[in-house]
């Protein structure tokens, strides 16, 4: 991409900041949009859409984690390359930021050198290629001309690892649910759900063993009793919506079923496995009413119930 033609998004709470990046960033040909908050940013871009962002972590209302979650939860802006730019220099705070899906984590004071040559590189790079399952590596080539379109359209609205709706498609089915709970008065809860130490299966039995894993726990969340969507992020973290007429009484219950199904081990190849699951809940009307950010809410939630040593569920906390 030439980087003339690049557009770049600065969000950060503090004016220096914003001047300093801008003064890194300017002698390269970037063309440098700046926002003061995480929802002054969402405006910006629902505006226009920038080719990279730098987003600060710590800022009032929505911090960076609830801003890339929003960001890589939503179709439309998913590719966009993002680079927190923190002064939390802890392992934990730079775990949390990369689960959010953003693809670099720089710490305050940055290095202008540094900077400037992961904003060339993401740039070149910056391609809009489909999601893979479980980690794994994209697809050196496209697919084939020849595929039938059908093929295509199914690929894009389910996932190939567990046959569930893809994060776009759940959104789809999303916005249709809090419509009809807008005319008759409903609540809706988005529970973001995915499982504990993952990785380590992955690591341990093999990507087959995780693949057989997901689709596992996809389907026990089929299963789970008065869910009204279901779908897969990405990697390990699943969704669900249900309608309810109590705000907590219902996502409680389902969240408790799926916390006790998972006490049966997993099985594949001969192989037991125990894990947990780390549940996030945001409830509408009353956590948000933009399906986008609802499920960022819960996102935001669950990663709090991971913090917390996992195997539960929080309600957001705005």
């Amino acid at each position: 991409m030439n980087a003339a033609a690049a557009t770049i998004l600065i969000v950060d709470d503090e004016v220096n900041n914003r001047d300093q990046l801008e003064y890194i960033l300017k002698p390269e040909g970037y063309r440098t949009i700046g926002a003061a908050s995480g929802r002054q940013a969402l405006a910006s871009i629902s505006d226009e859409i920038p080719d990279l962002i730098l987003l600060d972590v710590t800022m009032p209302g929505m911090d960076g984690f609830e801003v890339a979650t929003v960001l890589k939860n939503d179709p439309v802006t998913s590719s966009i390359p993002i680079i927190m730019v923190t002064g939390q220099v802890g392992r934990g705070a730079r775990m949390v930021g990369l689960d959010t899906g953003v693809e670099e984590y720089l710490t305050k004071p940055v290095d202008p050198a540094e900077l400037s040559l992961r904003v060339r590189n993401l740039l070149r790079l910056k391609t809009h290629t489909e999601p893979v399952a479980n980690g794994g590596s994209a697809p050196e080539h496209p697919a084939p001309l020849q595929t039938p379109a059908d093929e295509l359209q199914h690929r894009a609205r389910y996932d190939v690892v567990t046959g569930l709706p893809t994060g776009a498609s759940f959104l789809e089915t999303l916005q249709q649910i809090l419509q009809l709970a807008s005319e008759t008065g409903s609540a809706v809860a988005v529970m973001s759900i995915d499982l504990d130490d993952f990785s380590d299966v992955n690591e341990k039995l093999g990507i087959p063993a995780g693949d057989d894993l997901l689709r596992q726990f996809g389907t026990l969340l089929q299963c789970a009793g008065g869910r009204d969507a279901v779908g897969r992020m990405y990697e390990d973290k699943f969704v669900l919506a249900l309608a309810t007429n109590d705000d907590e009484a219902s996502p409680i219950a389902i969240a408790n079923a799926i916390r006790d199904a998972m006490r049966r081990p997993f099985e594949f190849n001969g192989n037991e496995v125990l894990t947990t699951a780390s549940i996030g809940i945001a409830v509408y009307p009353v956590d948000a009413t933009d399906p986008v950010e609802l499920i960022g809410h819960s996102d935001a939630a669950r990663r709090r119930a991971k913090q917390a040593g996992g195997d539960t569920f929080l309600f957001y906390a705005g």
